[in-house]
Order: structure tokens, then C-alpha cells, then sequence
């Protein structure tokens, strides 16, 4: 699927000592946000935050964290269950998006047509509204006309293991979806076969953009974007059955429950919006997906272990089994609607979630104690602070406090404070733009968004940093994702004793620049 462009930005600290316990408060007492010319660049409008809980069946949930980043765009970032895709009770940093927030009409709303044989089908509790329509006949349609000075649209449907793929038109014009894929697109990445193209007797020109709701596991509130940069009016949408379907589908339903609008004011603090289901939040970019984590990542060696001393051990790394999960929205406990893409709204004030969870080695067994917070803030970001109490004695060679992934098809550039701008391209796992730096970011020299990593309490990073680098950037190879690495120790020993503390301290933002990346983070 084609999508916009994202950059992200992790502001990082990690300060891991060997102090006890009662030492712990003296290196935090004073509250630190992002400064210097580069996280000044990205700070959030400072409008409204807020956190919504999808429903991810078998009674696992993802939270999803969400920051106004200006026009008309939400940063998320996903507190989820699922790590690498298999469900489990440890929520941890796993998915990071860029949504867009829209107001829907139910597929029985008056600015709706359904043109042909479209069946009603109640699916009380699970779908916008109750209801969904389905249809398979080829050139029926659902068209839908939206309110004035729209400039963003899409639809809400399900994805499902009998759907088919649609063609959608806005304004008459098959190819103005430009956040779908194009029928070529999917017959070259193999999705589809290429008798569905017009030339081989199929239904589909090379370059209709096509709606495609095939899964193999059903979801079934699915907002998806057609454009988000339309000009400012009222536009005519069409969704059209083809007849195609890709070959594991079962069958070439279409299925719609409503259409969504936005005209870039609508805001999750927007009077009279809290939990209400009219909203959603439509994905945009994926600045990274469930292929890797953001979090810790260190090789623990307990004294008595010989055979799991290079098992990583962290927050979506395994050997970390969660006990709670506490959120509060500016101190008070909340407990968030579990239904897909419900919304509670908090608007303009923190989100905080506090997350316990025992560390464990294969042959040693219990370990220590991890807290992590994760704090929302509507201007600076998303600040991630954790500490590790050890119960047990022993060393590592390998310890990292904080890691982003960035996407590869998105973040072509980056650098850190120090060091000169460098081209992620290379995909050969070279480490580049190291540097003892507070600050390490990647943008999309192309786009509008960007990326950075800023190191809290930046004064302190010499007294943990013992490596030849702070802060480094992977491209690493396989074209799919890079990495940006806050460490402690990269192959030098770093031994504790129980009772010693570890914390990590740092901050991740998401910037968009309306004039271009490049120019606002190029040689800085």
C-alpha cells in the first residue's frame, strides 16, 4: 500500500549504575524536557493527547498512546500485547503510526447511496454501529457524499477471509485514492494474480486504486484512508465491487459499515467527543511495525548461569513477564472502553502508563524487578523512564537502554549531534553517525516527517557510556528496517552486585514539517 511519509523522534536517556537503591532520587529531582536547537524543532502544537484501547480478541488489548503533531495529524504509538505477533500479557513499545482523526456516517446515513444488492447484516458489539453491509455482485456500488470543506476521507468496513478487492473513485476519478494501492501494485507484489488486470480479461486497469479487505483473521471495525490532502470542499466517493479477489479469499464480498470525513479541525478534545464511537482513528504510516521493539535490551549473566548468558533479556524480548499495567490520566486511575477503535479522550493533559514485570534468566530464574513509565506529554512526546532493581549478582557485555526502529522505506537520512549527516541506504548492518551525543534523529529527505532520540539528563551520559559511541544508527541489512541504539556496553564486561539499580531515561517525538524535512533537519 503507498503510503505518506513519516519521521520519528526518540529523545533517549539511559543511566545504568551501580548506586543503591537509596541513591536512586538524587539523579532525577529536577523534571528535564527535550532542549536544543534540534528537539525545539520538534515539539507537538501542545493541543491534546489522549489513549484508546483496541480490542485484539481473546481478551488481549493494545493501547494506543496518541499526540496532535499539527495539521491534521496524530502521532501513535502502540503499548501492545502482542510481541512479534503473538498474543501474551507483557504490553510493551511495539508499533508506531501516524493517524488521522475523522467523523463517521453509519452505512444507513442519508449522504449514502447503495446501488445494487447490498445486504444488511447485524453484528451487534463488534461493528460501527451493529450493522454492516456486504455485497459481491461486480458494479454495485456504495457511494457516499461527504460534508463541506472536507479535505480528508475513507471508509469503514472489515477485513475479512471472503472478501474481495473494490475499486474507489473520488470525484469520478479512479486514480485520486492516492493512499491505496493501485491494481498494478498489488499484481507486482504478487497479492494478486494478473488475470484481474483488464488486459489479461480481468476487471481492474493497472492503475484504479483498489480497496483489497482480504485477512485471514477477520477484524472487523477497519478504517481505512483514501486521501488526506484533498482540496477543501465537498467530494463524491464510490466504492465499487470488481468481482476480483486475491486467491486465498473465499470469496469477492465488498463490506462497508460507514464512510469517515475530516476537514482538518476535528481534535480528540473536541468538545463532546470523549468515548464517542462517530470518531476514528485511520492509519496514515507505519513509522514501524511488529518486527522489532523500542525497548531495553540487555544480556543478562547471573552468577551460576554458563548456558543463557547470551539470551536477551527486555520488554518484548521474552524472559519478562508483566504483573500490571496501571493508566492514569493526570494522576487518576482510568480504565479505557475495551472495543476496537473506541476513543477516550483526555484532551490536552498527560496519559501515563506504569507497567511491572519480573525479569528472569533460563537457569537462575527470578532476576529483579522492572518499573516502566510511559508518559504522553502534548508538547514534548513520549517520555519512557525505567529502572531494574537486581535481586541477583552477576554481569553483561552487552546492555542497551533504548533502541527505534525506522523504517526503511521512510527514513533515507539521519545524523546525531557531533556528527555528519548520513544516507540510510547502504543495508549492510554498518553502524554510522556515532557519536557521544544527547541527540540522534532520521527524517525523510523527500517528505515532511522526521525522527529523533534525545538523551535525558545529557550531563551524566560519560559516567555510563562505555563504548566508543553514545548514540550510533544501524542500516541494517535487508531494506526493511534501520535502527538507532542508545547503549551502555557493546562487548565490554559491566558487572553488579544485588541490590544494584539501573535506570533509563529518555524521550521519543514525532515531528511533521509542512515545508520539507530536509530543509529543517539537513546539516544541523
Amino acid at each position: 500500500m503507498t503510503r505518506g511519509i513519516v519521521f520519528v523522534l526518540v529523545l533517549a536517556v539511559l543511566t545504568l549504575s551501580a548506586f543503591p537503591q537509596s541513591r536512586l532520587l538524587t539523579f532525577f529531582r529536577k523534571r528535564s524536557f527535550p532542549t536544543g536547537p534540534i528537539a525545539v524543532k520538534f515539539r507537538a502544537p501542545g493541543r491534546d493527547v489522549g489513549i484508546f484501547r483496541e480490542d485484539r480478541g481473546s481478551g488481549s488489548s493494545t493501547y494506543w498512546l496518541c499526540e496532535f503533531i499539527g495539521d491534521t495529524y496524530y502521532w501513535c504509538v502502540a503499548l501492545d500485547d502482542y510481541p512479534l505477533g503473538v498474543p501474551s500479557d507483557n504490553h510493551h513499545l511495539q508499533q508506531s503510526e501516524i493517524r488521522v482523526l475523522g467523523t463517521s456516517v453509519d452505512q444507513e446515513d442519508a449522504s449514502v447511496t447503495l446501488n445494487g444488492t447490498w445486504a444488511k447484516v447485524s453484528d451487534a458489539g463488534l461493528v460501527y454501529l451493529d450493522y454492516y453491509r456486504r455485497s459481491n455482485t461486480a458494479t454495485d456500488y456504495a457511494e457516499w457524499t461527504s460534508p463541506a470543506s472536507t479535505t480528508v476521507v475513507g471508509v469503514r468496513g472489515l477485513d475479512i477471509s471472503n472478501a474481495g478487492v473494490s475499486v474507489v473513485s473520488i470525484d469520478g476519478d479512479a486514480t485520486a485514492a492516492d493512499l491505496l494501492p493501485t491494481a498494478q501494485d498489488l499484481v507486482d507484489a504478487t497479492t494478486l494474480s494478473s488475470d484481474v488486470l483488464v488486459a489479461n480479461g480481468g476487471n481492474l486497469n493497472p492503475t484504479d486504486r483498489v480497496l483489497n479487505q482480504y485477512a485471514a483473521v477477520a477484524d472487523k471495525d477497519v478504517p481505512t484512508l483514501f486521501n488526506s490532502s484533498l482540496t477543501a470542499g465537498q467530494h463524491t466517493v464510490r466504492l465499487t465491487v470488481s468481482g476480483e479477489k486475491q486467491a486465498a479469499s473465499g470469496d469477492t464480498r465488498a463490506y462497508i459499515t460507514g464512510f469517515f470525513s475530516s476537514d482538518g479541525t476535528q481534535r480528540m478534545d473536541s468538545a463532546g467527543t470523549s468515548g464517542s464511537t462517530d470518531l476514528v482513528m485511520a492509519q496514515h504510516t507505519i513509522l514501524m511495525d511488529e518486527q522489532s521493539t523500542y525497548e531495553y535490551a540487555i544480556q543478562f549473566c547471573p552468577t551460576g548461569a554458563t548456558t543463557s548468558c547470551t539470551d536477551w533479556v527486555g520488554n518484548g524480548h521474552d524472559h519478562d513477564t508483566e504483573s500490571s499495567l496501571a493508566i492514569t490520566v493526570d494522576g487518576a486511575a482510568v480504565t479505557p472502553a475495551e472495543d476496537a477503535y473506541v476513543m477516550t479522550v483526555y484532551g490536552g493533559r498527560k496519559v501515563r502508563a506504569v507497567r511491572t514485570s519480573t525479569l528472569d534468566n533460563a537457569e537462575v530464574g527470578d532476576i529483579g524487578t522492572m518499573v516502566a513509565t510511559y508518559t504522553l506529554h502534548p508538547t514534548y512526546g513520549l517520555h519512557t523512564q525505567w529502572r531494574f532493581t537486581f535481586d541477583v549478582p552477576g554481569g553483561t557485555t552487552f546492555a542497551y537502554g533504548a533502541m527505534l526502529p525506522l523504517n526503511d522505506g521512510i527514513f533515507d537520512k539521519g545524523s546525531t549531534v557531533g556528527a555528519s549527516d548520513v544516507t540510510l541506504g547502504d543495508d549492510d548492518d554498518t553502524h554510522k553517525a556515532n557519536a557521544e551525543s544527547s541527540t540522534g534523529y532520521a527524517w525523510d529527505a523527500d517528505g515532511n516527517w522526521g525522527a529523533m532520540l534525545w538523551i535525558n539528563q545529557a550531563k551524566t551520559v560519560y559516567s555510563w557510556q562505555k563504548t566508543t559511541s553514545a548514540l550510533t544508527i544501524e542500516d541494517r541489512s535487508g531494506g526493511t528496517l534501520n535502527k538507532l541504539y542508545a547503549r551502555r556496553v557493546d562487548g565490554v564486561a559491566d558487572d553488579y552486585v544485588s541490590g544494584t539499580v539501573w535506570r533509563g531515561d529518555y524521550w521519543y517525538q514525532v515531528g511533521y514539517f509542512s515545508g520539507g524535512a530536509n530543509g529543517e533537519l539537513a546539516n544541523q
